[in-house]
């Protein structure tokens, strides 16, 4: 169910603010994830961005230069979001690699005891990132399989409703010989038709 997704997403945001000590965080996924309509359900733990903002194209550009653990803050921080909605209370970015794929960016705030980022902060948090963009990920495949089965289905009843409007048996008699063929497109199609005796 979607809503122990968002139970157990609440549960990893939680841990990592105790575990760093930080009081905000959040995933931002590239919007290609969203489209697919389940994405949206996750909009509370998970924000989306262009693939082709300022973020994205700063990354693609420094694609060599830029580590995994790479983080940024201060000055670079508004150079690599270049006033990113909804970025504006955090104060740092790491990006979100895999299969060297820019597929998300992790935002947080400071540390609530004013002490640095350490590579092992860095690390946990992108473990932590990894993990929410697997599972978003898995639960927007699995509901976009239910989708598509669901309009499978349908697209079968439709398809047995159509087949029975058309007549049954072929006329016999009459000095003719009639026969047809009928090959939907996919499950439907839009032709009919039937015999009317005179």
């Amino acid at each position: 169910e979607t809503t122990d997704l968002n139970y157990r997403l609440a549960r990893i945001y939680i841990q990592i603010f105790r575990t760093l000590s930080i009081s905000q965080m959040k995933v931002f996924l590239s919007s290609n994830m969203m489209k697919s309509s389940g994405a949206r359900m996750f909009s509370s733990f998970v924000g989306y961005f262009d693939p082709e903002s300022r973020l994205a194209r700063y990354f693609r550009k420094y694609w060599g230069v830029i580590r995994r653990e790479s983080i940024f803050s201060g000055d670079a921080f508004e150079t690599v979001t270049g006033g990113m909605h909804g970025t504006d209370s955090f104060q740092l970015v790491i990006p979100l690699i895999v299969k060297d794929r820019l597929v998300g960016v992790i935002f947080a705030g400071g540390k609530r005891d004013g002490t640095d980022f350490r590579g092992s902060d860095v690390e946990f948090l992108n473990s932590a990132a990894f993990m929410i963009y697997q599972m978003i990920e898995n639960e927007v495949m699995l509901l976009d399989y239910q989708d598509k089965r669901s309009f499978e289905d349908e697209l079968d009843r439709a398809s047995y409703m159509q087949m029975r409007f058309f007549p049954r048996a072929i006329p016999d008699g009459a000095g003719m010989d009639i026969a047809f063929y009928t090959r939907p497109y996919i499950k439907l199609m839009g032709d009919y038709f039937d015999y009317k005796r005179p």
